[in-house]
């Protein structure tokens, strides 16, 4: 299993991936990181790096966006 973790979980893009995540055998989603909160996070979830408990093995960055 690849523990996953999404950064920027809580925009548009960072749910898409962690829905896509759930459906694959080979991946697991570890946590989200994401300054902004919704405050109905029903995943691990931390709002920086510095707080992370563990270590995933690849981070998915939809943090900023722009045209």
């Amino acid at each position: 299993m690849i523990k996953v973790l999404v950064h920027g979980s809580n925009g548009k893009m960072g749910g898409h991936v962690m829905a896509e995540i759930a459906k694959s055998d080979d991946l697991e989603f570890f946590c989200g990181v994401d300054p902004k909160s919704t405050g109905n996070e029903s995943y691990k979830y931390y709002d920086s790096f510095d707080k992370v408990e563990g270590k995933a093995d690849v981070i998915i960055d939809f943090s900023f966006h722009t045209f």
